[in-house]
Formats: structure tokens, sequence, C-alpha cells
């Protein structure tokens, strides 16, 4: 199966003329709609790894980093750093068989382990039959989940679809037609 064109043809020498005319304005349309569909496509992303992750929507916006294009990279960057999220994120709650959780979006009961409010209301479980030592439990980690599951088909599929719309639109306004 072949892959459509990234950007219709129809309209590109009109525009490589102008941008010979004024390339600073032709660098700056490119850039703002590379910066334009990575915007739009890092919100399906958010959405999709919230859902992925079971964690909120805030919860992954305020994870992210991007690094927009610039005139000399013309480049959109989304990652995330970090490490793994305490399952207590995860809508923990202690019941008599153990901790019921939300984590990758479905409850389920830790049996055994328990919540500790005076270590932070993480949840732990014990390693031995003793009361001590005791083992934090986990849940996913953003910057695996950002390239695991549907999440990079949807970041390039939402490029995919905004990119040539919003490169239209900023050339077609920096470079307006003489009809």
């Amino acid at each position: 199966m072949a892959e459509e064109p990234l950007v219709d043809a129809s309209d590109v020498e009109r525009w490589i003329a102008a941008c010979k005319e004024a390339p600073d304005r032709g660098a700056a349309a490119m850039r703002m709609a590379v910066n334009d569909a990575g915007n739009g496509a890092r919100t399906q992303v958010v959405r999709t790894l919230a859902r992925q992750m079971g964690v909120p929507v805030t919860t992954v916006r305020q994870s992210l980093t991007t690094i927009p294009a610039t005139p000399r990279d013309l480049v959109y960057e989304l990652g995330s750093v970090g490490g793994y999220l305490s399952l207590s994120s995860f809508d923990a709650q202690q019941r008599r068989a153990g901790v019921s959780a939300r984590p990758w979006g479905r409850r389920r009961i830790f049996r055994g382990t328990f919540i500790i409010p005076r270590f932070g209301g993480h949840v732990f479980r014990r390693t031995t039959r003793a009361r001590f030592p005791i083992q934090r439990l986990w849940g996913p980690a953003m910057p695996q989940e950002l390239v695991r599951g549907t999440v990079p088909n949807v970041f390039e599929r939402e490029v995919r679809q905004r990119l040539p719309v919003r490169l239209r639109h900023h050339l077609d306004r920096l470079f307006p037609s003489e009809d």
C-alpha cells in the first residue's frame, strides 16, 4: 500500500518562487506550520497517554516536555523524563484483601498490599513474613509509555493530517496570491 504524500504539490511552484524572494518568510512559514502540527498532535498524545496509563490528563500534560521547531532546526520534539509513578498515583484505596488501584486504566486489587499514610500514602508489600522489610510498589513510567502502544501512531497520524493544512495556511498568509 503506497503512502499518500505529506504535502499537495499543486501550489509548490508559487511557494518556491515566493520563498526565493523572501527566504526568511518561507522558513518562518515552515516553522510555524511544524509547530502548529506538533502542538495539535501533542494534544492528542496527552489524551491517548492519559487513557493508556490511567492517570489524569493534567498529570500527563505536566510531565511532557516540548521543544518547538526553530528557523535553523525544523524539528518538533516531544518527550518526557522521569521514572515509574508510584502506585498511589492511580487512585489507590485500601481494601480488606489489599490495595485497589487503576494502573494502565484497569482497576485491580493488589493482594497482600497496604497503604502507609505516614510514608506519603504510598503502597507497600512485605518481602518476608516479618513486619519489615517492606517494598514500595510502582505503576507505569511516562517515558516508556510514550513510545509504546498507540501513542506513536497517534502522533504520526495527527502530524500527517495537520502539517499540510497548516503549511498551506501559513504560506497563503505570508505570500498572498496575486489574483
